[in-house]
């Protein structure tokens, strides 16, 4: 047997793998063993491949094998091959010249560059191999377990619930409009206001009520207090009201009342004039009478709704000075009335302005024309008059946010106002004095809401059950109803692991 290498193949070895093989060959006679079991390369077209590289290398081979099928085609293709090892040392590797012959050569090609040769192989003890498989199913365990975590994790989302508990809230603040205030002290609760006028010309006839300066009878009639503070207020006996002319005319309630203690409410009472005013000076006009003397003037107001009536005297047809007085009187109220219809108008006020009815002032008379003088005879007198008429306009607008101010006072901690239920009424005029200032009262309601903060109650229910987290939401949480919760996976029962995860909802009111 020549000097030989042998190499041992592997069971994944090819045709290429067994070329590169060949070209480390340290003889030039080389033994291919087959690796026992399954068989390789089985095809004759690879032997013939593998015999063509290893005569353009200048290489016999030779082949080890217990594969019949690859001896066979060992014999055809005329490569000498064996059944073993031992054979080898005795038999010569015989060939057959022409079949040798019938191989093409293939042209030489300029030799690669040298790959460095494969490591050997070396068998590993089952022990080994063992305990590597069990290494490997470790980390594939270890590996699914991660992503079980990791979905565990990230995977369940969660949504809350939570309807914040309310309460109504109102105060009634009393703002001061003062022509003079240059800005808005909420502390003192005074705002700005203006004055506007007007010039505006009435005419009025009225009858002449007689020639003699002795009253007759008294005038009578009813008159409506209406309450301006939600508190019960006593009417005694003999309360003065009159009318708000320049020359008023007085009367006297006859019979006690008393006002409910809420806003706006009303009595009817019995009026006559006082004896002073007898006669028809006391028959005055439906609403002329609106004043109330006394210290119940801050307390309650008061109209006449029908006209009084019964006052007499003497029907001789001359003019006497209560004539004029009266005349001037309705007059004046007349002229006080237009100019506030006409000044009460957008062309004269803004979207929250309101014009004070109480605060209408004669400035000034320009014109003041009788018909007839006192004594005169004459059945009617009329006045003829040209005056500027002023008033006071106040601005709701500051009026509110002084009324919120106060309403920002009775928010309990830990809670805030909704925006969207507040709600603004103007209450009565309690007051007009000499320098126009005009009090007033102003009603702000709303609904304050507890807060929640939306980070806090994730931090706090993150990874807890759910019945837990719901114990927690509702004991600690003021809500008006019980907070809910629905999980995206409900199967799992608690809340994620991730605060990012978990969704707070308010519930609108």
């Amino acid at each position: 047997m020549p000097k030989a290498q042998i190499i041992k193949l592997e069971p994944d070895d090819d045709v290429v793998s067994v070329r590169d093989r060949l070209k480390w060959a340290e003889t030039r006679n080389v033994v291919l063993v087959w690796p026992d079991g399954d068989g390789i390369l089985r095809r004759k077209l690879d032997l013939v491949l593998i015999s063509r590289e290893a005569e353009r290398m200048g290489i016999r081979i030779a082949l080890v094998t217990r594969d019949r099928e690859v001896l066979d085609n060992a014999s055809e293709l005329s490569i000498p091959a064996f059944p073993g090892l031992a054979d080898i040392k005795k038999r010569r590797w015989r060939t057959r010249k022409s079949s040798r012959r019938t191989i093409p050569k293939t042209p030489p090609r300029e030799k690669p560059k040298p790959t460095p040769p494969p490591k050997p192989t070396v068998a590993l003890p089952p022990e080994f191999l063992a305990v590597k498989r069990a290494l490997n199913w470790a980390i594939f365990v270890g590996v699914v377990v991660v992503l079980l975590v990791g979905a565990y994790v990230v995977v369940p989302g969660a949504t809350v619930y939570l309807a914040p508990a309310i309460d109504p809230v109102t105060v009634t603040t009393q703002v001061t409009a003062d022509p003079e205030a240059g800005y808005v002290d909420l502390d003192a609760g005074v705002i700005p206001a203006r004055i506007i006028g007007i010039e505006l010309e009435w005419s009025t006839t009225m009858p002449t009520t007689g020639r003699t300066d002795v009253p007759g009878t008294k005038a009578t009639g009813t008159v409506i207090f209406f309450n301006r503070i939600a508190e019960p207020v006593e009417i005694p006996v003999g309360t003065v009201v009159r009318t708000s002319a320049a020359t008023p005319v007085r009367f006297r309630t006859t019979e006690a009342a008393t006002l409910p203690g809420e806003l706006n409410a009303s009595v009817e009472v019995p009026i006559e004039a006082l004896d002073e005013f007898a006669g028809p000076v006391g028959n005055v006009e439906a609403r002329l009478i609106n004043r109330v003397e006394g210290p119940l003037a801050l307390q309650v107001g008061v109209i006449n709704l029908e006209p009084t009536s019964g006052g007499g005297t003497i029907e001789a047809p001359a003019v006497t000075q209560e004539d004029l007085d009266r005349l001037y009187s309705v007059v004046l109220q007349q002229l006080q009335q237009r100019a506030f219809a006409e000044m009460s108008t957008p062309d004269w006020l803004g979207p929250t302005e309101f014009l004070v009815a109480d605060s209408l002032r004669v400035v000034l008379i320009r014109d003041e024309v009788y018909s007839a003088q006192v004594g005169e005879p004459a059945e009617n007198v009329s006045l003829n008059m040209r005056v500027v008429v002023q008033g006071v306009v106040v601005d709701e607008q500051p009026a509110r946010q002084v009324a919120f101010a106060g309403l920002g006072e009775r928010v309990p901690p830990g809670y805030r106002i909704d925006q969207s239920t507040l709600s603004f009424e103007r209450g009565q005029i309690t007051g007009v004095d000499a320098e126009r200032r005009v009090t007033f009262l102003m009603s702000c309601s709303g609904v304050v809401v507890a807060e929640i903060d939306p980070d806090w109650v994730r931090q706090s229910v993150a990874g807890a059950p759910v019945d837990r987290a719901l114990e927690w939401l509702n004991t600690t949480i003021p809500l008006r109803e019980p907070a809910r919760i629905e999980l995206l996976l409900p199967w799992l029962g608690r809340m994620p692991l991730l605060p990012i995860r978990i969704d707070v909802q308010t519930v609108p009111l």
